[in-house]
């Protein structure tokens, strides 16, 4: 697997620069490659509606200073940085051009936060040790963290003014996104490092902090990230053991995971094995990130639909990642096909065309219908050559109808084991990928961590997903159960979640438990268990 080359520092100062979209099945042309200044490392942060992008500039020769920079109608610039500052970045943008981040002072290590109005910096306020802005929405209100006597707090700064946000454990974290329905994500800091909700998925409403789901199954190692939020979603990753034949060890990698409604997905890797990272999603519901091949470790730019991921399009021989989208279908990334000096790239969708697959459930030998629609601006695109594949082996290429609509019946061999990915592309588009799962579909439980007040009911609130063909599951017995005691069990509505009160007994100790949820499975999907915890509080 190829392996990163950024020496340690410039992988920490490209994340603290920072890493929304339009219909499925996208098909469009190579990206743009956008201007660079010369002799520095360039990060892509954000793009708001008006096509504005934000990032930052890394020195290399310079101690690793960095330069907030802005690209505005082909044209890159660098922002002004505070006077006395060592380095300076540009997080996020919002449609009214007010751009957020941080830096640093030539004499202090310490990190403040920035917001650059019409062109000019601003310190926004802390307490005193610092901090960083991550995001702005198009009201104006910018989240992110500010350092503290005690722990580094989530933070909002509205209207001039500093709210320190409370976290779930009282314990601090750090704010990431915002919407412009002022819902806020982030991360809380657990009640202790051990604990595996350490940096547990945070959403805040009104302030208030909610706890998203999360899973830790055995498989499940490590904190969960949480990214860039749009519409009420949220997207990020966790660590995953993943298996491959022959290798009973496995071996790490990532998972990109997103959050509606308080229900738990993972966004799949379409060729199964490697990682998959999701930097953001947009108002419209999908997301925006990378996949890796297995067999290289190259990065795929892939955005993901409600039924699964899309590669876009890339030269042969080219790897990217996308970052950020707007709503209004521009795309912006970075191609690191040279690791030590990666491209800032755009994807322009308008006007593309879009393939609409669906995930099969199949038996071996079984005859399946395999229909593709294309569209394009909304209206069927006719007499179109859709070339179909099957694990990566072409199939044939047929014409679209009157209706926009490619079929062929596809026989899937009778030593088909597993699943098999098949996907379907207009000849110079890029792929959808989709699923034909073979049997029964392996799932996903994820249970919201809880704060508990003894003799005091709280709820336990999980939800159940077939993952290999992206839908929430119905009507499905869920188990609870606390430290590994059966506490109740409840039946998943159409959204595939379920909840139970519990009370928390009054001679229980101050400590940390584990809550699971476990799902026994059924004719076409795989049992599973889903793992968080309950912290007691009092």
């Amino acid at each position: 697997m190829k392996s990163p080359i950024y020496p340690k520092k410039i992988l920490s100062l490209a994340l603290a620069i920072g890493f929304g979209l339009i219909s499925a099945g996208v098909c469009a042309q190579t990206p743009q490659n956008l201007p660079k200044l010369e002799g520095l490392y360039h990060v892509i942060a954000d793009i708001n509606n008006n096509g504005l992008i934000v990032g930052g500039a890394i020195d290399l020769n310079g101690y690793l200073s960095s330069v907030a920079v802005e690209w505005n109608n082909g044209t890159v610039s660098t922002l002004p940085t505070p006077n006395g500052f060592k380095w300076s970045s540009a997080t996020a943008v919002n449609d009214n051009g007010l751009i957020v981040g941080g830096g640093a002072t030539a004499d202090s290590e310490q990190i403040e936060p920035i917001a650059w109005e019409n062109g000019l910096p601003i310190l926004l306020e802390t307490k005193g040790f610092g901090g960083f802005a991550f995001d702005i929405n198009n009201a104006g209100d910018i989240v992110g963290y500010v350092n503290t006597d005690q722990f580094t707090a989530p933070a909002l700064w509205r209207n001039g003014e500093l709210i320190l946000l409370p976290s779930l454990y009282e314990n601090g974290g750090t704010a990431k996104a915002i919407d412009d329905q002022g819902r806020i994500v982030g991360t809380s800091s657990g009640s202790n490092v051990g604990d595996c909700c350490y940096q547990s998925p945070t959403q805040w409403i009104n302030n208030l902090p909610n706890a998203l789901p999360v899973t830790f199954g055995a498989n499940y190692i490590g904190d969960l990230q949480v990214n860039r939020t749009g519409g009420g979603r949220s997207s990020g990753y966790v660590f995953k053991k993943q298996f491959i034949e022959n290798d009973p060890t496995g071996y790490l990698v990532f998972v990109a995971v997103g959050w509606q409604d308080g229900a738990y997905r993972e966004l799949q890797n379409p060729l199964g094995n490697g990682s998959s990272v999701a930097y953001g999603v947009n108002a419209n519901g999908l997301y925006v990130g990378y996949t890796t091949a297995p067999e290289n470790g190259s990065r795929v730019p892939t955005i993901w639909d409600k039924d699964g991921p899309i590669a876009l399009p890339l030269e042969a021989e080219r790897e990217a990642i996308a970052v950020a989208a707007n709503d209004n279908g521009l795309i912006v990334g970075i191609d690191t096909t040279d690791r030590r000096d990666p491209t800032p790239v755009l994807w322009n969708l308008n006007n593309s065309a879009t393939i609409q697959l669906a995930n099969i459930q199949a038996t071996p030998g079984q005859s399946l219908p395999l229909q593709a629609k294309a569209s394009k601006n909304g209206v069927a695109f006719t007499n179109q050559t859709v070339k179909f594949q099957v694990d990566g082996k072409a199939l044939t290429t047929v014409k679209s109808d009157a209706f926009g609509v490619a079929r062929l019946t596809y026989k899937v061999p009778f030593s088909a084991r597993g699943k098999q990915v098949v996907t379907a592309s207009l000849v110079t588009g890029n792929p959808v990928s989709r699923n034909i799962v073979l049997g029964k579909s392996t799932t996903v439980a994820a249970i919201t961590p809880a704060r508990a007040i003894r003799n005091k009911p709280i709820t336990l609130k999980a939800n159940l997903r077939a993952n290999d063909t992206n839908v929430a599951l119905a009507n499905r017995k869920l188990n609870f159960l606390i430290n590994g005691k059966r506490v109740g069990n409840a039946t998943t509505s159409n959204r595939g979640i379920a909840s139970i009160s519990y009370k928390i007994p009054a001679n229980s100790p101050l400590t940390t438990l584990p809550i699971e949820v476990r799902y026994a499975g059924d004719n076409q999907n795989r049992g599973t268990i889903g793992r968080a915890s309950i912290t007691v509080i009092r």
